[in-house]
This record gives structure tokens, C-alpha cells and sequence, in this order.
């Protein structure tokens, strides 16, 4: 199959320094309004741990990621929620733990852990889904 043609993954670009510079430039992916506190959030979670896209996004809840220290002393994120994956399927010792941290930025004012530590606090604490619909308006906070 592979000869003809048929065999051959293809993936998306990765995307570039630049790229990635141009959104943090922008409002898009910031922490001004709880829907671009969302959307940053929901970005970087995607980029930094979140490694099939959009599979069962609509089922993640907020214990499925915790704040931790490393020995070093600095905070990141972590998956922490057993999920099956596409290469893990069944049974019990089948299961993806996920792996990858969203290490923090001292000093950035974009930095991942810090924005996702706010985004969890802005969440309705009577809905246990991480992604809330975002209420139409905000205060400066």
C-alpha cells in the first residue's frame, strides 16, 4: 500500500516562532475578557499536552489537570486524568497517562500557568466541565 501511495500519514505544519509571536501580539490571546482568557487557555493547553486535537474536549472537567511544583521549584500543569487513546485502547494497564507539563514563565506576562490558574478560578464552581460558555461581560479583574 505504501508503494502506492496509500500508506503515507500527513501531518500539519508546526507551527513557527513567528506564528506563535503574532498571537500573543494579538487581544485574541490574552487575559483581558474571560473569552480570550478562554481562548489562550485553550490554546496552549492544546499545544503544550493535548497532542490528538479536539478528542473529548466536551467531557474534560477541571480535575483533569492539577498545578504541581518540580523539584526545582517551579509550577507547571499537568494532565493528571487516565484517558484512552487512539494507541491506547483498552484494558486496564492500556490506559495514556497523557505526559507533558505547561511549565511556567516567571516574568512573562503570557505565561501558561499563570493564565490557567486564573481561568479555573473564573469558572462557575457549580459546573464541574472546564470549558464554560464565558459570560458577555467582564470586570477589570
Amino acid at each position: 500500500m505504501k508503494k502506492d501511495g496509500a500508506g503515507e500519514s500527513k501531518h500539519k505544519e508546526v507551527i513557527s516562532e513567528e506564528d506563535i509571536k503574532r498571537l500573543y501580539s494579538t487581544l485574541t490571546l490574552s487575559t483581558k475578557t474571560s473569552k480570550f482568557l478562554q481562548y489562550k487557555v485553550f490554546f496552549e493547553l492544546m499545544m503544550f499536552m493535548c497532542n490528538r486535537g479536539r478528542e473529548n474536549l466536551r467531557n474534560m472537567t477541571k480535575e483533569y489537570f492539577v498545578v504541581d511544583t518540580d523539584a526545582g521549584g517551579r509550577r507547571y500543569v499537568v494532565y493528571v486524568k487516565k484517558r484512552l487513546s487512539k494507541n491506547h485502547q483498552g484494558g486496564v494497564d492500556d490506559l495514556d497517562d497523557g505526559g507533558g507539563r505547561m511549565y511556567e514563565k516567571p516574568g512573562n506576562p503570557h505565561c501558561p500557568v499563570n493564565s490557567f490558574a486564573k481561568y479555573i478560578a473564573k469558572l462557575n464552581p457549580d459546573c464541574h466541565f472546564l470549558w464554560q460558555r464565558p459570560k458577555n461581560f467582564t470586570e477589570e479583574d
